[in-house]
């Protein structure tokens, strides 16, 4: 409403379909938050410069560090210092090459031991085609390298010994 000088103008507006938009929005962020808390891997989401914006229960559950350690590049302190380089190389400089990225780095659990990890990466457009955030997670591989190397080794020694052998082998 609104006071003139005969009296008061009052409008009126229907707003119940703007509630129905909010609340069906509010649905959807809800939904949203919980298909990243429900993933298996660590589910983030960083400014166009890096600096943190969201990480869920996973992250925070393996590395110990909340929203205010990780806040802007707080989250460089769970990478293991002899990967920060390749970390920070892997991610694109220029907007025009701002595409998806991947990169394979150790992270510090809350316990101090260090996994290795596969660290995917997209870009969130605005309309405008303008990066607006990335979105990434981060997939525990340490057991799958630790078994690849195994393998290698282990075929690395029957090369080695087979070739060093008088006897006749065969498979």
């Amino acid at each position: 409403g609104y006071p003139t000088p005969d009296g008061m103008v009052v409008y009126f507006g229907d707003v119940t379909e703007r509630r129905h938009h909010r609340e069906a929005l509010r649905e959807s962020e809800r939904e949203l938050r919980a298909l990243a808390e429900s993933m298996p891997q660590m589910v983030w989401m960083a400014a166009p410069d890096g600096g943190n914006i969201y990480c869920n229960q996973r992250w925070v559950a393996y590395t110990g560090l909340g929203a205010q350690e990780t806040a802007g590049a707080g989250w460089l302190q769970a990478v293991h210092p002899e990967d920060r380089r390749a970390v920070e190389a892997a991610r694109p400089r220029e907007a025009r090459s701002w595409e998806d990225f991947t990169v394979e780095c150790r992270l510090r659990r809350v316990d101090g031991e260090y996994r290795w990890m596969i660290v995917r990466a997209t870009p969130y457009r605005d309309q405008a085609g303008q990066v607006a955030k990335w979105m990434g997670t981060c997939t525990d591989v340490h057991d799958l390298k630790r078994s690849i190397e195994a393998i290698r080794v282990s075929e690395e020694r029957f090369r080695l010994l087979a070739r060093g052998t008088q006897d006749a082998i065969w498979d």
